[in-house]
């Protein structure tokens, strides 16, 4: 089961957490080519296009790797959320938590 989360973690899509900040946007989950972002200006049509162009190419990328975990081969979908300033920074904050605890 870690092994598994372990390969599949190897290969999420990651914004910088800076990045994150000034643009008011972060990764609420993802599965693989399914992406959820949360954001401040959810009506920001053009952040919303440079991300979902960054994430479908990475998955692009993704599908090119000899390992690359089935799940990547389905369909990609994007979505976007509304959501204020202070559930951007705990996403954020446990986000960057736990992948301090994976270079561990």
């Amino acid at each position: 089961m870690q092994e598994d989360f372990i390969f599949m973690s190897r290969f999420s899509f990651r914004l910088a957490p800076a990045y994150c900040l000034y643009n008011g946007v972060c990764i609420m989950n993802q599965n693989g080519p399914r992406i959820t972002f949360l954001m401040e200006n959810a009506e920001n049509t053009v952040l919303k296009e440079h991300i979902r162009s960054a994430f479908l190419n990475y998955v692009e990328y993704v599908k090119m790797q000899k390992d690359c975990p089935s799940l990547f081969r389905t369909v990609p979908e994007v979505y976007f959320k509304k959501g204020g300033r202070k559930q951007l920074k705990e996403i954020i904050m446990e986000e960057n938590f736990d992948y301090e605890e994976e270079r561990l």
